[in-house]
């Protein structure tokens, strides 16, 4: 704007100076008799002095002279002032588009306000599940561990005590009686023949002992803390429970006496 204005002030002297105007005379004067005369008042009266012996011209005349040159710069002005309205209005639009632009940005900032609302929603979220998932994932893998491991003892029990059953095959019950001929005991009731066997009975461990009810194998189950029998199925229960439940037997012995009652 500043160079504008230059230019402007540049074109304005020009042409009041391309006439040779007793306005243009009079300030050559004034500006030659500068460095001569410091005082201004001397120094414009001696600038009209030499002027009026110069041109012929009265002080009157010269007054009247510089108050022309002042009319023609307002004339000047007139002519370039219908200009001016053309500069506001693309000022007018400029300022628009500016009022536009500002708008436009802070609804941009409004929306990137909310995106990074949204983004830091999404990332406190995503921590959060990060550490559910992590929990669930720990607590599934220790229950297909322990899952696998009651598996894997099952199958080893099962597979050592299988094969145990097949080694031995199952025993028969702890005595059999076989009598003598039918005929004899029909005649006289004669005395009969009995003959027992008694069964070879397993080795007890504490893990194994032998069934009470058909002689055969039976197996301690730590889960379920109780005895198995795989040739009849027969069940008994631990023998400290079974040592417990005698004990409360002992503590009141008059209870079945009185239930029978």
């Amino acid at each position: 704007m500043s160079s504008k204005i230059d230019r402007l002030r540049n074109g304005i002297k020009k042409v009041i100076e391309s006439e040779n105007t007793i306005f243009v005379k009079f300030r050559e004067l004034v500006e030659s008799f500068e460095e001569i005369i410091p005082e201004e008042k001397q120094r414009y009266h001696a600038a009209i002095k030499a002027l009026s012996t110069t041109s012929k011209l009265s002080r009157q005349e010269i007054v009247k002279a510089v108050n022309n040159q002042l009319e023609d710069l307002k004339t000047l002005e007139k002519g370039l002032m219908p200009a001016l309205p053309g500069w506001r209005d693309e000022f007018k639009v400029m300022k628009a588009r500016s009022l536009e632009i500002r708008d436009e940005i802070s609804k941009l900032r409004e929306k990137l306000g909310r995106l990074e609302s949204e983004e830091k929603g999404i990332l406190n979220e995503m921590v959060a599940r990060e550490k559910e998932m992590e929990l669930v994932e720990k607590a599934v893998g220790e229950l297909f561990t322990e899952i696998g491991e009651e598996i894997t003892y099952i199958k080893k029990r099962v597979e050592e005590f299988t094969s145990e059953g097949a080694a031995s095959q199952p025993i028969p019950p702890r005595a059999s009686i076989h009598k003598s001929d039918i005929p004899g005991e029909e005649k006289g009731g004669g005395e009969h023949k009995i003959e027992i066997r008694e069964s070879s009975a397993p080795q007890e461990t504490e893990w194994e002992k032998k069934c009470p009810m058909c002689g055969g194998r039976m197996s301690f189950h730590v889960k379920d803390e109780m005895w198995l029998c795989y040739a009849c199925a027969y069940e008994e229960l631990n023998k400290n429970e079974v040592q417990g439940n005698s004990e409360k037997e002992s503590e009141h012995p008059n209870a079945s006496e009185i239930g029978r009652a």
